[in-house]
């Protein structure tokens, strides 16, 4: 497989992802529905802080976001401890885009960054960005099926 086709699909997930949150206004990414732990809002910033951590961070290459989203985004985070200093969807959504245009330059042809603590998954290591790559699609697509739930019982 070919380190472009990697990029490409994870844009293409990204890109799928700005189309489904494209017409939720801020009112209705942060509401959490019954059944539900998070809001659109959350998940959209927990898949910008994973990719970020899990592609880039974590190997030692430097961040496209704001150290301080962790705090709202990371996992065990929760949308109940919002403040007024938490993104909003739309400054998420910029976000998205930018993060998928510096990734690409950040890493090409360094897939095989090793991660400085591997992260353990049930059945697999995360060991490298190129680890990571792959994983985070999986992760983002995951996270997309929430956000379509989500979306279908607030639209």
């Amino acid at each position: 497989m070919k380190e472009a086709s990697l990029y490409e699909q994870l844009e293409m997930y990204r890109y799928s992802l700005g189309i489904a949150i494209s017409d939720v206004t801020e009112e209705e990414a942060n509401i959490i529905p019954k059944g539900f732990n998070n809001n659109i809002r959350w998940n959209v910033g927990h898949v910008l802080v994973s990719t970020d951590a899990m592609i880039l961070t974590m190997a030692g290459f430097p961040s496209t976001l704001p150290e301080e989203w962790g705090q709202y985004f990371m996992r065990g985070t929760s949308p109940q401890n919002f403040t007024d200093e938490t993104p909003t969807l739309a400054e998420l959504q910029e976000a998205s885009q930018e993060q998928m245009r510096k990734l690409r330059a950040l890493v090409e042809g360094k897939l095989d960054t090793p991660l400085a603590n591997p992260f353990e998954l049930p059945k697999t290591t995360i060991y490298t960005s190129g680890d990571g790559l792959t994983f985070c699609m999986f992760h983002e697509g995951l996270h997309m099926g929430q956000i379509q739930g989500i979306r279908k019982l607030v639209k």
